[in-house]
Parts: structure tokens; sequence; C-alpha cells
């Protein structure tokens, strides 16, 4: 119990470090901060589930896992973990805490099935031989690879390079994204 309780200890300092690289503007910081802490505070739990004892202290620990990995936008991860936690008999503020995990879930996973088509990011790179560009999608990690069609690679170059845009895809027979439009984000 004392290295699932030391791992969890150092998960949540870098929970902590991860919030003060969001405060000071680094999100590539804060995501990596947030991975540890998911990543070590799962570790802490599973070696907290393979001993008897406290359910109190299993569920609080369950209840991190299920925060964490949703700060991650690991959704599926959290979903499964709040109904591990709500499975086994939780107290009632424990409860209060996965129901609430599972509607943030709920949320955005509504809000990512609204227009699959369609990506808001900065285009951060192109390569003009492949006819690809590179975005980042806002407020995420996740980088996208999108063809663009040749007619329209200057176009995208000269007028949306570093800036926030809006597109909409298609998939080809590949199943690979294509640029159809682009505009610049509200």
């Amino acid at each position: 119990m004392n290295l699932a309780m030391d791992l969890h200890e150092i998960a949540m300092e870098h929970f902590d470090l991860a919030n003060m690289a969001k405060a000071k503007g680094q999100p590539a910081e804060y995501s990596e901060r947030m991975e540890k802490a998911y990543r070590l505070d799962k570790e802490a739990l599973m070696k907290l589930l393979q001993e008897d004892g406290d359910r109190t202290l299993k569920s609080a620990y369950t209840r991190s896992v299920a925060w964490l990995a949703f700060k991650c936008n690991k959704f599926a991860a959290a979903k499964m973990w709040a109904e591990f936690g709500l499975a086994n008999d939780p107290n009632e503020h424990e409860k209060k805490q996965f129901e609430e995990v599972l509607g943030e879930v709920a949320k955005m996973q509504k809000a990512d099935r609204k227009r699959p088509d369609q990506l808001t990011g900065t285009i951060s790179s192109v390569d003009m031989e492949l006819r690809n560009i590179r975005l980042r999608e806002i407020d995420k990690r996740a980088y996208h690879l999108i063809s663009v069609p040749a007619e329209m690679l200057d176009m995208v170059v000269k007028l949306f390079v570093g800036n926030a845009v809006v597109i909409n895809i298609k998939k080809n027979k590949k199943g690979l994204p294509v640029l159809q439009h682009i505009r610049r984000a509200a």
C-alpha cells in the first residue's frame, strides 16, 4: 500500500505542475505532465486493487484516475473508470463524482459527434511537395495531416498558415482526410 500511496502522491505533484504550466501558457508541458499524472495514478490504483483493504481509498483513487483520464482527453478510459467506480458501491460523495465524470464525458462525446467532418485549429506547417497541411486542434495536442487539392494549395499557404481556421474535410477512398473548404475561425 505504501508504494501505491507514493505513486499517487507523485501523480498529484505532476497534476499540480501541469496546472501551473497551463496557467503559464505552456500547453505542451501541461499535456505531458497530465499524461504522467494519469499513468502514475493508474499504476497506483492497480497496485491498490491487488490488495485487500480500504474500499474508500480504492474508490478515491478510482475517481482520481477517472478525472485524470478525462483531463487527458481519454474519454473512453474516463468512462470505463467511472463506471468501474460506480459498480463498486462508492459512498455518496464518490458516487456524485463518478456521475459527474460520466456527464462530462457524455458532453464531450456529443460535441465530437456534431460535425465529424469539421476541424478547428491552427495550420502549423505545409508540405508543398506532398500537398499536405498539419493542423493543430485548438485546446488539444492533437495534430491532423490533411491533404490539400493542388488548386487550393497556394491560397491556403498565402492566406491561412499560422491562423486559426475552421476546415471541412472529406475522407478519400483510403480514408485519409482531404480539405474541402477553409475559412478563418471567428
